[in-house]
């Protein structure tokens, strides 16, 4: 068996296992000869989302979700409001409401300042009403 965390396959067939052929991790570590530990590094190292995160996404464009779109649509992501970055930018809500999408609320920051940020605010125990499947 080859050593934990040794998968030789690519995102695309690993994909196809797991979406178009319905496998669990669990499966298809069996099938590569690997733990499902391994498996799921896997995943997250090439960006794999579960199917429940997938449908998730997907199903909150429906209906209520497609406020989300448009405000992507409308900000401007040139730069990182607390320090200058240009790269790994993203909107952030500044009244932690993920439901509240008025240009007011959003602002531009970098992936960085923005984990920055919620650590500080989780330690004060301040947390967002995003679902758990957004974080």
């Amino acid at each position: 068996m080859p050593k934990p965390n040794t998968i030789k396959i690519n995102k695309q067939e690993l994909e196809q296992m797991y979406f178009d052929q319905k496998m669990t991790q669990r499966q298809i570590a069996h099938i590569l000869g690997v733990d499902q530990s391994s498996v799921s590094t896997a995943f997250k190292r090439m960006g794999i989302m579960s199917r429940s995160q997938t449908e998730a996404l997907n199903n909150r464009y429906d209906g209520i979700r497609k406020d989300t779109v448009v405000y992507r649509q409308l900000i401007k992501k040139e730069k990182c409001i607390k320090c200058g970055t240009t790269e790994n930018l993203l909107i952030h809500h500044k009244d932690l409401d993920h439901f509240n999408n008025s240009l007011s609320n959003l602002e531009v920051m970098c992936l960085s300042c923005h984990m920055r940020l919620h650590k500080t605010l989780n330690h004060k125990g301040i947390k967002s009403n995003a679902p758990a499947h957004w974080r």
